[in-house]
């Protein structure tokens, strides 16, 4: 009991020492941090996660924003990514580092560079992000693919389709 007695001495300072000096202790006054502005299956996603979203969207060059804010954009695409996390979740899709790196050497092809450190400072230049934040970028989209080739099921033309559509677009 004796070591219960500072703690209660405490709580009654805080709880009291409030109406004490005339103010209103109530959950007006309180801010909140970590509020949750959506739920996706069971992962919230919180004002704190949609804030430095928002700073790492501001900072990127390149990225198109259309005529909504910049709050409603990030929200839908963090909305979007948790959909994403929750299939890959259940149907176990994982994207390797080897898959990364892999991914990383078509990039350093297709730009025509000789190596990574060479991509990682063009994409510094030219996009204002980390190589580390570009990687995870490029994780994501690969996870995106995959989730939406399983569950995107569109079938592929027949060589009939194929070969009607090239004479109708030709010209």
């Amino acid at each position: 009991m004796k070591r219960l007695l500072p703690l209660i001495g405490i709580l009654f300072l805080v709880l009291l020492l409030p109406a004490a000096k005339g103010q209103n202790f109530s959950t007006d006054s309180v801010k909140t941090i970590g509020r949750v502005v959506a739920v996706v299956g069971n992962v919230p996603i919180t004002d704190i996660d949609l804030q430095n979203e928002i700073d790492f969207f501001k900072r990127r060059v390149g990225v198109k924003k259309d005529h909504r804010n910049i709050e409603s954009q990030v929200l839908d695409l963090l909305i979007s990514r948790a959909i994403v996390d929750f299939v890959a979740l259940q149907e176990s899709i994982t994207v390797s580092p080897q898959r990364v790196n892999d991914a990383l050497e078509r990039e350093i092809k297709v730009r025509d560079l000789a190596s990574t450190p060479e991509l990682c400072q063009r994409v510094e230049r030219e996009v204002k992000i980390s190589c580390s934040e570009y990687k995870s970028e490029l994780r994501r989209q690969l996870k995106t693919q995959q989730v939406v080739q399983l569950r995107v099921n569109v079938p592929n033309p027949t060589p009939s389709q194929i070969e009607e559509w090239f004479k109708l677009n030709k010209g």
